[in-house]
């Protein structure tokens, strides 16, 4: 994640400006589900579904401007609310590597690790941080990764438990951090998977940064019907 940045190069003399970027896996794996479901291509078509005019623009072209419109999708949300889940990223893990049991990683990708459908691996922290606030669908496999019975979508906190965090915590609730709440992720403090409960006295807003030092240091808190503590 140190190695993480976006650098804008400077305009050049017809106006346009440079993007380069580089990602971590997990990153990587949020933007390109983010953006693919907008960069397909989108050609004319006639009242019977026949083309009538091909989509021309490049790969990259399409890439770029799905990203300029989940920006501007993201900043129009009304009343500080996201109106939208977050990106759909699939995430593939054995039970006890996301319970935290890593004397039995399972078949998993590697020892302990989950891993997405686009190639990317990810930490069994990861996957927990990113569990926290998103929809669950549990998969039961046979002995050849067979898909044996599919569970339901869970939804782990509703938009009203959100929006009453929202209320309680204003934002960030790390020791010092100013993040504004609409920016915040909504942070089990006793880990669903672990047996909390998606409560409000067992939930807690976390900027992404502090989100994942919580997740990657086990930190605990003391959580009220009023405030949150961080056991730091």
């Amino acid at each position: 994640r140190e190695a993480r940045g976006l650098w804008f190069d400077p305009p050049t003399a017809t106006g346009m400006v440079g993007l380069r970027g580089m990602l971590d896996p997990e990153g990587a794996a949020i933007v390109k589900a983010a953006i693919d479901p907008l960069a397909a291509p989108n050609p004319t078509t006639d009242e019977h579904g026949r083309t009538t005019t091909a989509d021309d623009r490049s790969p990259a072209r399409r890439r770029l401007e799905a990203l300029l419109t989940i920006i501007q999708r993201g900043v129009a949300a009304a009343d500080g609310v996201p109106t939208t889940d977050k990106a759909k990223v699939v995430v593939l893990i054995d039970l006890p590597t996301l319970t935290g049991n890593l004397d039995d990683p399972g078949p998993g990708p590697g020892p302990g690790t989950g891993s997405t459908l686009t190639g990317e691996v990810l930490s069994p922290e990861t996957v927990r941080r990113m569990a926290c606030d998103a929809q669950v669908i549990p998969v039961v496999l046979g002995g050849d990764s067979e898909p044996l019975d599919l569970g339901r979508a869970r939804r782990l906190f509703t938009r009203g438990q959100r929006l009453a965090l929202t209320l309680r915590d204003r934002g960030c609730t790390y020791p010092g951090c100013t993040v504004p709440a609409t920016w915040c992720d909504a942070h089990h403090a006793v880990h669903w998977a672990r047996g909390g409960p998606t409560t409000l006295t067992n939930a807690a807003l976390l900027c992404p940064r502090h989100h994942t030092h919580v997740h990657d240091h086990d930190l605990t808190a003391t959580i009220t019907t009023t405030g949150v503590t961080w056991d730091t």
